[in-house]
């Protein structure tokens, strides 16, 4: 088994139905510098009062969390960081002062990996990645359908694709070890990647939606070859916005999220308009939600005025593959030809510049 840690505070029903959500955590939910060692070093030692929420995650967990109905139904809500157990503590108090609910948590085994003499392996994710949520996946019940939340600073799109098409046997083990070389694991990291597959006792499609939140620069149509239910976001608001439309949140929790942005964040009403306009535009949520959602928090004084163009804008929104949808992963000649593309755009041009700033 991969070396990791995980805490699981509740059991579901074999009989459950409903959604769980998996939430990595650095550069998803905490502003976290993982880039450099000493970034690396510094996040097992930083205090919860030290750590900074992304703005507005919290408020979009919660949504999630509480769902799409007047009472909320607890959606199980776990998370995912590669950084060491003793995080686990920090975190939750972390959790705790934002407000946010969860049932547990997933974290990589630094002390393992160090006796093991496999240092390579702190910063390598897609092994991890993999091997942890296949782990986690022999807990829930058969029928649990998933819903992934990460960044595109590392390989989280690549990730949850390849764990989405495994589960779903999709990809079978030759195309598997291939992708693992190509992302230059090792051998035993392809070994323990196999043996977490080969425990898993209930295969299925059940990931149903994957969010990535945009990082690093690149645009959301380098993303468009892992198929419209892997959703890119600017900011949680966006978010926010397409959980309404797939109807995994209420109306009502865009408020609460364009709030916390607005308190303390430096956004202001003019930036809300420009993350719904541009959530139509991609088709996050169709004209029609838009200006009767925005009319909420332009009459709460938390926007100004929506660009009457977004009326224009054709509704496509992507129904959810309701976990009946095809495969998620890319032919790797379309993987790299897609990222292979996005480090040759002009970063002055590319649409990430009109991302959240603050």
């Amino acid at each position: 088994m991969f070396p990791l840690y995980r805490r699981d505070d509740r059991r579901l029903p074999g009989d459950f139905e409903g959604h769980v959500v998996t939430c990595d955590v650095d550069k998803t939910y905490l502003e976290t510098d993982f880039r450099s060692l000493g970034g690396l070093l510094r996040i097992p030692l930083e205090w919860a009062e030290d750590k900074l929420t992304v703005p507005g995650m919290a408020a979009a967990l919660s949504a999630l969390r509480h769902g799409p109905g007047a009472q909320s139904r607890l959606t199980p809500l776990y998370f995912l960081t590669a950084s060491p157990p003793p995080l686990a503590r920090s975190l939750e108090r972390k959790m705790l002062l934002d407000g946010v609910q969860n049932d547990g948590i997933t974290c990589k085994a630094w002390k393992t990996i160090l006796m093991r003499r496999r240092p390579a392996w702190i910063k390598r994710q897609i092994a991890y990645k993999l091997s942890a949520l296949l782990h986690q996946r022999t807990f829930l019940p058969r029928e649990a359908r998933e819903i992934l939340i990460g960044d595109d600073i590392e390989i989280d799109p690549l990730a949850y694709a390849l764990y989405a098409d495994i589960l779903a046997k999709r990809i079978d083990d030759t195309e598997l070890l291939i992708w693992l070389r190509h992302e230059g694991c090792d051998v035993d990291e392809i070994r323990e990647v196999m043996e977490h597959k080969s425990a898993l006792r209930r295969p299925g499609d059940r990931v149903e939606a994957v969010y990535i939140r945009l990082v690093s620069g690149r645009g959301p149509a380098t993303y468009h070859v892992f198929g419209a239910d892997m959703v890119t976001y600017r900011s949680p608001l966006q978010l926010a916005l397409s959980a309404v439309t797939r109807g995994y949140a209420r109306e009502t929790d865009v408020v609460e999220v364009a709030r916390e942005l607005l308190d303390g964040h430096g956004v202001t009403p003019e930036v809300i308009d420009d993350e719904f306009h541009g959530a139509v535009e991609r088709g996050l949520l169709t004209p029609a939600l838009a200006y009767e959602t925005h009319d909420q928090l332009q009459i709460l004084g938390l926007a100004s005025k929506l660009d009457p163009t977004v009326n224009r804008v054709e509704a496509r929104c992507a129904p959810s593959r309701d976990g009946r949808g095809g495969r998620w992963t890319p032919s790797l000649e379309e993987y790299e030809q897609a990222m292979t593309q996005a480090l040759a755009t002009d970063s002055a041009g590319n649409e990430a510049q009109r991302s959240f700033d603050f």
